[in-house]
């Protein structure tokens, strides 16, 4: 007879089941930029004649931050004033005259002085309205982040899309923009709100965060789409320029029973094997 040989159990290890929480996140390169940047131009060409800021100082919106000289401007002004001042005594007489009947003026006569009163105070609020633009004021509340005019410079006047170099650059640093690009496989899971985990290295701090705002288009070139995170940043301690990494949270999961991964058996279906009370 043949005896049947029974192989002796084989010791494995186990684990609990337990309900945790289970999350699954990716990290992404990301700049800090200012909230909001501009370049300041001056409007009219002119000397600087007060400079009343440098780099590095906090300013408030509406605050003045250098002045121009112009030396035509106010001659100008006071031709234009005295020109407005003739032409409009002009028409006010002929209106009076008018006024006490007899048809002593020609309607045409009254047209015209109107017409050219109108004109001279157009030229007196164009010249004033230079005037306003001598003074360079902050649109917004920031810091100084550049300076290119000292007193006494000649300024050329133009836009900020022209090529000449700006007088000021303004940046709101006191909150901050992270923006980061994330890659195309990974756009259809990104959402406003969606919480994320910043690291900054230097000087090394890490804090919670949530996403803005995102392009809502994958940029052909690169294959990915910008995203941005808003940071506060009242202190200042954090420097436009700065690089940070960004892990964003892609998928969550709350007290859900878990198992660790080397339990999981992946040969052709995911399987665990339960271990009865018989062992």
């Amino acid at each position: 007879s043949h005896r049947l040989e029974v192989a002796p159990p084989v010791p494995v290890a186990g684990t609990k089941v337990v309900r945790t929480d289970l999350s699954r996140s990716v990290e992404f390169d990301a700049e800090v930029r200012p909230y909001q940047e501009i370049n300041l131009h001056p409007k009219v060409a002119g000397f600087v004649k007060e400079m009343l800021v440098d780099i590095g100082d906090r300013v408030r919106a509406g605050q003045l931050l250098a002045t121009l000289e112009v030396p035509e401007l106010q001659n100008d002004i006071q031709r234009a004033v005295a020109a407005h001042d003739a032409t409009h005594l002009t028409y006010t007489r002929l209106v009076s005259v008018d006024k006490a009947g007899a048809n002593l003026i020609a309607q045409q006569d009254l047209d015209d002085a109107r017409a050219k009163d109108q004109v001279t105070e157009a030229d007196v609020d164009k010249l004033n309205a230079m005037l306003a633009y001598t003074q360079i004021t902050a649109p917004f509340a920031g810091v100084i982040t550049k300076r290119e005019a000292d007193p006494g410079a000649l300024i050329p006047g133009g836009t900020a899309n022209s090529q000449t170099t700006p007088m000021l650059r303004l940046s709101e640093n006191d909150r901050l923009r992270l923006v980061f690009p994330v890659s195309v496989s990974y756009v259809a899971q990104i959402h406003v709100g969606q919480a994320v985990q910043v690291h900054i290295q230097s000087p090394a701090r890490s804090f919670p965060g949530s996403i803005s705002r995102f392009a809502r288009q994958v940029d052909t070139a690169t294959r990915t789409m910008d995203v941005e995170v808003d940071v506060p940043n009242p202190d200042l301690t954090l420097v436009p320029g700065q690089y940070a990494s960004v892990a964003v949270e892609l998928e969550r999961h709350n007290q859900i029973l878990a198992v660790p991964l080397a339990a999981v058996s992946r040969k052709e279906t995911a399987t665990v094997y339960v271990v009865d009370p018989q062992h």
